[in-house]
């Protein structure tokens, strides 16, 4: 018996992603700022290819400055994303989004 462990509604998603793709020109790819490589679909980087991708750092108030001076340079260092930190209480998540995309680190 093998047991799969991929949701469904992840499959769905991915699909949709795939289908929806060529209607958009930024990507803009969500990650929760204490834990982002963990929070981060590994499958984006390959669906999305060459698109102009933009990280969000999501909960930024809540890591570590230091660490998250680390994982800025870590994303820009691929020289395919521009990335930013949004505060979890600040704004509601999509004010939030806009305020980050529209402000210096």
């Amino acid at each position: 018996m093998s047991i799969n462990w991929y949701p469904g509604h992840m499959l769905k998603t991915k699909k949709e992603i795939i289908e929806d793709l060529n209607l958009v020109d930024v990507v803009l790819e969500l990650l929760d700022a204490r834990i982002p490589l963990s929070s981060q679909n590994p499958d984006i980087a390959r669906i999305i290819g060459d698109k102009k991708h933009i990280v969000l750092l999501n909960k930024s108030d809540l890591a570590e400055e230091t660490q998250n001076k680390k994982w800025i340079e870590y994303f820009n260092s691929n020289g395919n994303s521009y990335l930013s930190k949004i505060s979890s209480i600040i704004f509601s998540p999509f004010w939030s989004c806009i305020y980050a995309l529209y402000s210096p680190l």
